[in-house]
C-alpha cells in the first residue's frame, strides 16, 4: 500500500512538469500573451524544481524524510491552487517557479524514505515503482491537462491537482513510518558534492543519471516534428505515437528477478544499452511500427535504468546516502532541463545521434565501476 501511494503521488508531482506542455496555445490566448512568454511557465517551474533539490537535500537529515514529503505536498496542494487563480502570464510564470520549487520536496525525500526503510532485495522493486510514476508522468501528465482542458480549461487542471495532493498529503501522513532525524553527521551540501566527486565510483554513475531523463525529454520533445516530416501524420496521430511507450512499463517488471541475477551496476548497463536500441530503431526502422516498437523499447530501459542507477550510488555513497541522492536527483534533472536544448536541432538524426553518444559514454562509464555490488551474485 505504501509503495502505490508513493508512486500515485510521483506520478501526479512529476506530472506538474509537464502539464502545460500541451496547453501553451490556450495560455497564450486566454491571457492575450506572447506564445513565446508563455514557454517560460515551463521554464520557471524546472528552473526552481532543479534549485530545491538542493535545499530539500540539507533539511532532509534535520527533520526526517517523512516529515519533509507529507509537508511538501501540503504546500504543493495550496500553490497549485493559488497557481490556477493567476490573472496574468507574469503571475502564471511567478506561482509556477513556487510550485517547481516547493514540488522538490516529494521526490528526494521518497527516494530517501525508501532507502532508509526497506532492504535492498525490496528497495529496487519499490524504486522501480516510484520510478515508473516519474516516467509516466511525462506522458500522463500531457494526456490528463489536455482531457481536463476540453472540460474544465487550464485552471480546472490545477484545482483538480491541487485536490489530489491534499488527499495524498494527508494519505501518506497515515501510512509512512515516521523517520528520525538522521544520526549521521552530514556534510554541507557543496564540500560533500566536492567529496563525492574525487570518489572513484560515483562520477561515472552521476554521469549516466545526466544522460537519462536528458535522453527522454530529448526524444519525445523531438519525435512530434520526426513523425509529422516522415510519416505526413496529423498532430492527434503523432501523440497517440507518443502515448505508446507507456507500454515499456512492462520492462519494470523485470527489475525484481533481474535484481537478483545481476548487480545493479549490470542492471544499469542492460538498461543503457536498451534506451540506445531503441534510440536507434527510431531512426532506422523507417516505419510507425518501428517507431512505437523504438520507444516501447526506450522506456523500458529508462525504468530498468534509473532505479538501478540511484540504488548503486546509495550503496557507493554508503553514509552519506542522503546527500548523494539528492544530487542524484539533482543531477537527472538538470539533465531533463537540457533534454529541449539539444531537441532544439531541426535534423532529427543528428539528436539521434548526439543522444546515442552520450548514451554510449554512458554505459561505458557504468561497466567501468569497480563497486556496484546487487542483490545478484553479479
Amino acid at each position: 500500500m505504501i509503495s502505490l501511494c508513493l508512486t500515485l503521488s510521483g506520478l501526479l508531482v512529476l506530472s506538474s512538469l509537464y502539464i502545460l506542455i500541451p496547453l501553451l496555445n490556450v495560455l497564450s490566448q486566454d491571457l492575450q500573451s506572447p506564445l513565446y512568454l508563455t514557454a517560460y511557465t515551463n521554464t520557471g517551474f524546472s528552473l526552481f524544481y532543479a534549485i530545491g533539490f538542493l535545499c530539500v537535500g540539507k533539511l532532509i537529515p534535520q527533520y526526517g524524510s517523512k516529515r519533509i514529503l507529507v509537508y511538501g505536498m501540503f504546500g504543493l496542494a495550496i500553490t497549485t491552487w493559488i497557481t490556477g487563480m493567476a490573472t496574468s502570464m507574469q503571475l502564471l510564470i511567478l506561482f509556477r517557479a513556487v510550485q517547481g520549487f516547493i514540488a522538490a520536496a516529494f521526490a528526494p525525500a521518497a527516494l530517501t524514505y525508501i532507502s532508509d526503510h526497506y532492504p535492498p532485495e525490496k528497495r529496487i522493486v519499490v524504486m522501480s515503482c516510484v520510478t515508473t510514476g516519474f516516467i509516466t508522468a511525462g506522458i500522463i501528465g500531457q494526456i490528463f491537462s489536455s482531457a481536463v482542458n476540453d472540460y474544465w480549461g487550464w485552471r480546472g487542471v490545477f484545482g483538480l491537482l491541487a485536490f489530489a495532493y491534499l488527499a495524498l498529503a494527508l494519505l501518506n501522513n497515515f501510512l509512512l513510518v515516521h523517520s528520525s532525524p538522521s544520526e549521521v553527521k552530514q556534510e554541507n551540501l557543496f564540500p560533500a558534492f566536492k567529496k563525492f566527486t574525487s570518489h572513484p565510483d560515483l562520477p561515472k554513475a552521476y554521469f549516466a543519471a545526466f544522460t537519462l531523463l536528458l535522453s527522454f525529454v530529448a526524444l519525445y520533445s523531438s519525435l512530434d516534428r520526426y513523425l509529422l516530416s516522415k510519416f505526413q501524420l496529423n498532430s492527434q496521430e503523432a501523440f497517440y505515437i507518443r502515448t505508446m511507450g507507456i507500454a515499456g512499463i512492462a520492462g519494470s517488471l523485470f527489475v525484481p528477478k533481474l535484481a537478483q541475477k545481476l548487480s545493479f551496476q549490470q542492471l544499469a548497463a542492460l538498461g543503457i544499452a536498451l534506451m540506445l536500441s531503441g534510440l536507434l530503431l527510431c531512426v532506422w526502422s523507417g516505419s510507425v511500427a518501428g517507431v512505437q516498437m523504438a520507444l516501447i523499447i526506450f522506456i523500458a530501459g529508462l525504468l530498468i535504468t534509473i532505479p538501478s542507477i540511484i540504488t548503486l550510488i546509495g550503496q557507493l555513497a554508503g553514509e552519506m546516502r542522503n546527500m548523494a541522492v539528492t544530487w542524484y536527483t539533482f543531477i537527472l534533472f538538470v539533465g531533463a532541463s537540457v533534454g529541449p536544448l539539444i531537441a532544439s536541432a531541426d535534423d532529427f538524426t543528428l539528436v539521434i545521434g548526439i543522444l546515442a553518444f552520450m548514451l554510449s559514454i554512458a554505459f561505458f562509464s557504468v561497466l567501468r565501476i569497480a563497486s556496484g555490488k546487487g542483490g545478484g551474485s553479479g
